[in-house]
């Protein structure tokens, strides 16, 4: 093998089908990073999400890093850390990205195939008439539903093919709830039929529901349900539930013919086949729409997810003697995580706070509380004023019942610790000795129920101490046997003590604890530390 990678990259969210081929000598990082050698600009993807990477031999492998919504090969998801073999052909998916390997020497896929070197006769193939009627009627259902969303053209296609290719007469949709029994689409050799159809058995309908497949029914004047065959001018009738849509409502494929000439047993297999086909159509319809729904949905949460992505700081940075570094991970849900960390007016300014509340709303509130936060510190305003003039802006600007919980700071040279903690209450300090605090002094409502003062607190941090400070996303967090059991503040303590204030840490004894890399809520992990 080749010693050189080649990957076509598409995205499938893109309308235009752009695409890139890049080339690979040495191992390469796939994720979100600013660092990561093949950067995939999508809040889907990982930091960090998969790695590349080649083999003494030339081959190439494929290792997922722990990413949050996984890695494929060829449509089987990796386990977290496994590591794959890939070549040429081989598909992989990032989503919404797709990376197809190429051939080492040219821009295509596949194994390339040998002749087997054997002769033989070649003879015309011939089908059976009938049976090709069936199958062209079977082709001509599937393309004309391909591109349609509406039910009716579905069971009018349906019904189109079940009558050209049979002798039934009369075939038609059924929808059935209670007593009540309405024909949705009906297909008929004559036109008289389909305006004022004729009458049908209930007895073979309800049958129908009671059962599965395919039921027949010939008509008799002495025998019990043949008889409303007889009134109805047919023969013979053929009934089928197709679906059952929600309590109470079915739908079922009907037809009937006036004449029983043909084989009965050949025209079960062709209701059954159109019967299937009508059930699997309805169901990829549905789905189809239900699909392009939650793709809307999709949308509209990754572009949210981006503006909160725009909105973090820097993961890691310094400040004269204070460093930081911090832990921002997507929940499932959008939620209303804010951060900020930045030297502001010679001192470093420190804020996390959390929004009530899941979805577009409470993200559009932090968006809103953070930009006019922003504002504020650019005006130099220490923790108390800011915090009541970003107060007095939720009490005017936020919905009804939706407050933020925050913990405001400003951190002097001199270690100088002057903060607010509105409702928030996430904070510790560990000491340069291990020992941790849990400051609860200055304590004040959350911001956005109604204007109110602050009081001004402060702590110090000395040389070796640290400032922890994170959001609700980790102390609410359920074990994995039961959901009432939350991590606690008491279990982040445990792990402070036990593996320190280094955010990555932290998340990795929470993941061990719950079992599960992917959170309902925001997890956001900020740390302050002051140089020894």
């Amino acid at each position: 093998m080749n010693d050189t990678l080649r990957i076509r990259l598409r995205n499938a969210e893109t309308t235009d089908l752009e695409e890139q081929v890049r080339e690979f000598s040495k191992a390469a990082v796939i994720g979100r990073s600013r660092d990561a050698d093949l950067l995939l600009l999508d809040p889907g993807v990982s930091r960090r999400h998969a790695k590349l990477m080649p083999g003494d031999m030339g081959e190439w492998y494929v290792e997922d890093l722990h990413s949050t919504r996984g890695t494929k090969v060829n449509g089987r998801r990796l386990d977290t850390g496994e590591m794959a073999t890939i070549g040429p052909g081989d598909l992989l998916e990032i989503n919404p990205w797709s990376l197809l390997v190429l051939d080492e020497n040219q821009g295509t896929t596949g194994v390339l195939l040998n002749e087997s070197g054997q002769d033989g006769t070649i003879e015309d193939a011939v089908a059976d008439p009938m049976l090709q009627a069936r199958f062209e009627g079977l082709m001509d259902a599937l393309r004309r539903t391909a591109g349609w969303t509406g039910e009716e053209e579905l069971f009018a296609a349906m019904l189109d093919s079940l009558l050209a290719a049979s002798d039934l007469e009369r075939a038609m949709l059924l929808r059935i709830e209670g007593d009540e029994t309405r024909a949705m689409s009906i297909r008929a050799r004559r036109r008289d039929e389909e305006r004022q159809p004729r009458g049908f058995s209930r007895t073979l309908v309800s049958a129908a529901i009671d059962r599965e497949g395919t039921v027949r029914m010939e008509a008799h004047p002495d025998i019990a349900g043949g008889q409303s065959l007889v009134m109805s001018g047919a023969g013979e009738a053929f009934c089928r539930q197709v679906a059952n849509d929600e309590e109470g409502v079915q739908l079922a494929l009907y037809g009937d013919r006036v004449t029983c000439e043909t084989d009965g047993d050949e025209l079960v297999a062709w209701f059954d086949a159109i019967s299937d086909l009508c059930e699997v159509a309805l169901r990829m319809q549905r789905g189809r729409r239900a699909e392009t729904e939650r793709a809307r949905f999709a949308a509209e949460m990754n572009a949210a997810r981006a503006v909160q992505e725009l909105l973090l700081p820097e993961a890691d940075g310094r400040f004269e003697q204070l460093t930081w570094t911090s832990l921002a991970i997507p929940g499932l849900e959008i939620a209303g995580d804010l951060v900020d960390v930045r030297p502001v007016h010679g001192n470093l300014h420190v804020m996390l706070g959390d929004v009530t509340g899941k979805g577009t709303r409470a993200g559009l509130v932090m968006a809103g509380a953070q930009a006019c936060a922003d504002a504020l510190v650019e005006e130099g305003l220490p923790p108390k004023e800011l915090v009541e003039r970003l107060d007095a802006w939720a009490v005017r600007n936020t919905p009804e019942m939706c407050f933020v919980t925050l913990w405001c700071g400003r951190i002097e040279r001199d270690g100088t610790v002057h903060y607010v903690d509105a409702g928030h209450g996430l904070a510790l300090v560990q000491r340069a000795d291990g020992s941790i605090e849990y400051p609860e002094a200055g304590r004040r409502p959350p911001i956005g129920i109604e204007p109110m003062p602050c009081e001004r607190t402060e702590l110090r941090l000395e040389p070796g101490d640290a400032l922890l400070i994170f959001s609700d996303g980790l102390i609410e967090e359920p074990g994995p046997d039961d959901p009432n059991d939350r991590y606690g503040l008491e279990r982040v303590m445990e792990t402070v003590e036990r593996v320190g204030v280094d955010p990555k840490a932290i998340h990795t004894e929470l993941v061990d604890w719950c079992g599960r890399t992917q959170f309902e809520d925001d997890l956001t992990v900020l740390v302050v530390r002051r140089d020894p």
